[in-house]
């Protein structure tokens, strides 16, 4: 009789072990997944930061040709042929504009997925980890029930023989 008791409660301890090696493995998995939310992440950041950079580098460039079409237009009274160049540098400003506000709309979206990813990575981890955590818990305390269970048990027939 003892010794099925003992097995049935072997088995409920294994059961509970399987359990906890598989909450474990879940939260290894959800680590993963995080660990790749934040390759991706930091991934989207340097892209932003390079967007940056090319908008910083765009603004340079678009401020040196914006000089550069003043001093071109206080020559062109004089110099009919600058007429030419200086609408070709007019065509690049507004390029570099259209460029500049594309690139600052593509800024804002990637800065508005970053955040939103980052909250999502947050909360994520935060919910997982309290459930693991609860769920960890449980099954320690029923473990130790049935520790306490078959140490009873183990007692109760010692002290029948």
């Amino acid at each position: 009789m003892l010794a099925r008791v003992q097995g049935e409660m072997a088995n409920d301890k294994e059961y509970l072990q399987k359990e906890v090696d598989l909450k474990d493995e879940q939260q290894r998995s959800l680590q993963s997944n995080l660990d790749e939310t934040k390759v991706e992440l930091t991934r989207l950041v340097d892209h932003v930061e390079k967007l940056q950079a090319d908008l910083a580098e765009s603004e340079a460039d678009k401020a040196a040709l914006l000089e550069q079409t003043h001093r071109l237009e206080g020559v062109l009274s004089s110099n009919a042929s600058l007429e030419a160049e200086s609408k070709a540098l007019r065509s690049s400003v507004e390029s570099l504009h259209q460029e500049s506000a594309n690139k600052d709309s593509q800024i804002e979206m990637l800065n508005l997925r970053v955040q939103e990813l980052d909250r999502e990575a947050k909360a994520s981890v935060t919910s997982v980890d309290e459930e693991l955590k609860i769920a960890v818990e449980s099954l320690r305390n029923e473990i130790k029930e049935k520790d306490s269970q078959i140490y009873q048990m183990t007692n109760g027939l010692s002290e029948t023989k």
